[in-house]
């Protein structure tokens, strides 16, 4: 088995989302595959951006619409373009994920901070967002995806902003997943897992997923590359 990493450009709008997943197809004719995948494009960015924005000025609503915006428009964009993708059913379905989002950022807006928790949790929204969308464009082509929240399988320890992983721990939770030769993609979000006791999504080091190379160790003995590079066996 091996895993792809796809991110954010390759997440960049509905075009490249069906082109992402004609890969992943592709690719699970060849190999057992599991698949981790980032925010859209520019969505991290965002949050960031409103993190800061609701500081300053004390209103979250205008972050939490231009986020919702953005994945409803390639919601539609998708339905039109891909029979059997119900864009209403999948922007629905990612409720929870905003409404967690506005109770967080109406909590920065109000109380004029950010704890690393907050900040964490808000960041880790983006890969939250994608890979529902993610699911359904595969089984719209008609391929098996077991979607897994990456924070019931990732355990870290240390900095919450700049996790350790827990090899150990997180190993025991892929142990069902481990060397399985299926036909059904695994599909993780990218950047969160849990930390300590508690499922709160937290950041690995700035600019690199950290969840990229964890899940290869524990899973499989095959090498990952972000798609676009070479796959190689290790």
């Amino acid at each position: 088995m091996i895993t792809l990493k796809f991110g954010g450009t390759s997440m960049g709008d509905a075009g490249r989302i069906l082109d992402s997943a004609d890969i992943m197809i592709s690719r699970l004719e060849q190999d057992s595959i599991s698949v981790i995948v980032s925010a859209v494009a520019g969505v991290s960015n965002r949050l960031q951006d409103s993190i800061e924005g609701s500081l300053a000025s004390g209103q979250a609503e205008t972050y939490v619409s231009d986020i919702e915006a953005i994945h409803q428009k390639i919601c539609r964009e998708l339905t039109e373009r891909l029979p059997g993708f119900n864009g209403d059913t999948v922007f629905a379905g990612l409720h929870n994920t905003f409404a967690e989002y506005r109770r967080l950022l109406d909590a920065v807006a109000a109380f004029g901070e950010c704890p690393p928790s907050v900040h964490c949790r808000i960041m880790g929204v983006g890969e939250l967002l994608c890979a529902p969308i993610v699911e359904a464009v595969l089984k719209a082509k008609g391929c098996d995806v077991i979607l897994l929240d990456s924070r019931n399988y990732i355990f870290t320890t240390g900095n919450q902003k700049e996790g350790d992983p827990d090899y150990t721990k997180t190993a025991a939770a892929l142990a069902p997943y481990k060397n399985k030769k299926t036909k059904s993609i695994l599909l993780f979000p990218g950047f969160v897992c849990s930390w300590r006791k508690k499922l709160t999504p937290i950041l690995f080091p700035v600019y690199w997923d950290g969840t990229v190379p964890i899940f290869p160790l524990p899973l499989w003995d095959l090498a990952w590359m972000p798609v676009g590079w070479s796959f190689g066996q290790m």
